[in-house]
C-alpha cells in the first residue's frame, strides 16, 4: 500500500514538474515572438530630433554625428512603403520587418501619415542599428 502512494505522488510530482516545464515553453517562445528586433536604438530619434532643431530651417544634419554605431549605408522608409520595396531597397531579407503586423495594412509598411523607418545596415546584411520615427 505504501509502495502504491509513493508511486502515484511520483507520478503526480512529475505530471506536474512537466506541466511547468511546458508553460515555461509556451511563455518564453511567446515572449520570443513578440520581443522587438535587436539593435533598435531607442535614443535616435530624440537625437535626431534635437540635431535637426540645432541645424534650423534647410539646415543639415549629418548622421554620422547623430548615429554613433557602426554602420555603412542608412535607409529611410516612409509611411505606406510596400514590403517588397523595402526588402529590395535593404538587398535582404531583415526577419524582424515580419514582427512589424502591428505597423502593417496588406503589403505596406506603417499606415501612418508622419511614421518613418529608418535602418543602418553594416556590411552586406547586418543592420546595425533602426528605428520607428514618428
Amino acid at each position: 500500500m505504501t509502495q502504491k502512494v509513493g508511486m502515484r505522488n511520483y507520478r503526480r510530482t512529475r505530471a506536474a514538474i512537466a506541466i511547468a516545464g511546458l508553460a515555461i515553453a509556451i511563455v518564453a517562445l511567446g515572449a520570443a515572438a513578440f520581443r522587438p528586433p535587436p539593435n533598435e536604438k531607442r535614443d535616435l530619434e530624440a537625437s535626431l530630433a534635437a540635431a535637426a532643431a540645432e541645424a534650423g530651417t534647410g539646415g543639415h544634419v549629418r548622421l554620422a554625428d547623430v548615429a554613433a554605431f557602426d554602420w555603412d549605408r542608412a535607409y529611410l522608409f516612409g509611411a505606406y512603403t510596400p514590403l517588397d520595396v523595402v526588402t529590395h531597397e535593404l538587398g535582404f531579407d531583415w526577419a524582424p520587418m515580419s514582427r512589424f503586423d502591428a505597423w502593417l495594412s496588406g503589403d505596406s509598411f506603417m499606415p501612418n501619415d508622419g511614421v518613418a523607418l529608418i535602418v543602418f545596415v553594416r556590411g552586406d546584411c547586418d543592420v546595425t542599428g533602426w528605428r520607428v520615427l514618428s
